[in-house]
């Protein structure tokens, strides 16, 4: 097999796990990140849709004309969408609980595959993150769209400890990992930490496969000696 470093890169950053029915069958689905992009969002979903991916993952524009030019390329292309969605932590806590549940109800109107969340704050307390995790799963239970809980720096699920203690607390929550985050706030590999890594990787349904190491969340070159190790053994710790 030829090795396109583009190609393996853009793999390593998106993949959904989608259930079919209440069976056990799953399928992967390739989503493809808009970061950095300069090119208009025709030639970007055409690019998409040619390397063989199945979707975009983007945040909404705020523009009309934005909107219209994005519905119109996932038209065309046949790409599937999937959203993001963040809290706004320069609000008081009230005014972005409130911009955060209407911001989701928006996104659910263009019945997305799923809804990425960056959610909370690490300054929040347990119940106010808790708040946000509420209003995602009511809106996930209404409206049959999956709503996951990116583990990021500078949300709720900042580290591994607390993110465990959300999970134990509420059965509903649902996460997208995002592991390369958690190397650099433990400055480590996680190694040693395969038992609480299990009920993580159990609670999953969406991955950002980012190539992290200690020191960073992101190495210039996945074959880097930095880049291998830690992402060989959480790929393969997941298939089991």
């Amino acid at each position: 097999m030829i090795f396109q470093p583009y190609r393996v890169l853009s793999f390593l950053f998106f993949m959904i796990l989608v259930m079919k029915g209440h069976g056990q069958e799953k399928t992967v689905l390739f989503f493809q990140t808009d970061w950095g992009r300069t090119i208009s969002m025709d030639a970007f979903c055409e690019k998409t849709k040619a390397a063989g991916y199945d979707g975009i993952e983007v945040w909404l524009p705020s523009a009309a004309e934005d909107q219209i030019a994005l519905r119109e390329a996932l038209e065309k292309h046949d790409l599937k969408i999937g959203f993001l969605n963040g809290t706004n932590k320069s609000l008081p806590f009230e005014e972005s609980l409130k911009a955060y549940k209407e911001h989701l109800r928006k996104l659910t109107l263009w019945s997305p595959v799923y809804i990425n969340c960056h959610t909370g704050s690490d300054f929040f307390s347990f119940e106010q993150n808790k708040a946000f995790i509420d209003i995602t799963n009511k809106i996930a239970a209404e409206t049959k769209i999956p709503i996951y809980h990116e583990t990021h720096r500078g949300r709720f699920s900042y580290n591994l400890p607390d993110t465990k203690a959300y999970l134990s607390k509420i059965p509903e929550l649902r996460l997208n990992l995002d592991i390369s985050h958690w190397m650099v706030v433990h400055e480590s590999l996680l190694e040693g930490h395969d038992e609480e890594l299990k009920e993580v990787i159990s609670r999953t349904g969406h991955l950002h496969a980012r190539v992290g190491h200690a020191e960073g969340p992101q190495v210039n070159d996945p074959e880097a000696p930095n880049g291998k190790m830690p992402w060989t053994g959480i790929l393969l710790f997941g298939k089991r």
